[in-house]
């Protein structure tokens, strides 16, 4: 009973995952219609920027949540190439 439950979790799970938008992919068809360029901002910036972005592009919770994520791991990836040179 209880590795039926777990398949049923696991394969819901994996489905949810593939609905899921990707934050690239998102930010590509939406933000680069006005924002050419990304700047590296603190997590803090990122959430209230992508908070009124939200509403202003018109996007969902899950596809503003998608864009975060993304800009979040590019502002930490831009922080390493930035401390390298």
């Amino acid at each position: 009973m209880k590795t039926a439950a777990l398949l049923i979790v696991l394969g819901f799970s994996a489905c949810l995952a593939g609905s899921l938008p990707e934050g690239d992919q998102v930010y590509k068809s939406n933000c680069t219609r006005c924002h050419i360029s990304m700047r590296p901002f603190p997590e803090k910036m990122y959430r209230t920027i992508v908070r009124h972005m939200r509403i202003k592009a018109g996007l969902t919770k899950p596809e503003a949540d998608a864009v975060l994520a993304f800009l979040s791991a590019m502002g930490t990836q831009a922080k390493t190439a930035d401390a390298r040179h």
